[in-house]
C-alpha cells in the first residue's frame, strides 16, 4: 500500500481506521481488518481532482475565516 494507491481509491480510509479503533469488545480486530482490506483492494481506482478539492477547501475556508 503506497500513498498513491491509498489516495486514489474510492475508499474512506479514515472511516476504516475508526471502525478498527471503536470495534466493541469481542470483535476480532484482525478479522475486521482483513474485511476492510479486501474492500480497499476491490475499491474502484478514482484519481483525485486536486484542483477541485483545493478550490472547495478555499471556499470553505473563506466562509469560516473570511477572505484575506
Amino acid at each position: 500500500m503506497d500513498p498513491e494507491a491509498m489516495m486514489n481509491r474510492d475508499f474512506d480510509l479514515a472511516m476504516a481506521q475508526l471502525d478498527i479503533q471503536v470495534a466493541p469488545e469481542g470483535i476480532d480486530r484482525v478479522e475486521l481488518a482483513k474485511d476492510l482490506y479486501a474492500q480497499f483492494r476491490s475499491a474502484a481506482h478514482k484519481p483525485r481532482d486536486w484542483r477541485r478539492l483545493l478550490a472547495e477547501d478555499e471556499r470553505e475556508n473563506a466562509k469560516t475565516f473570511g477572505r484575506r
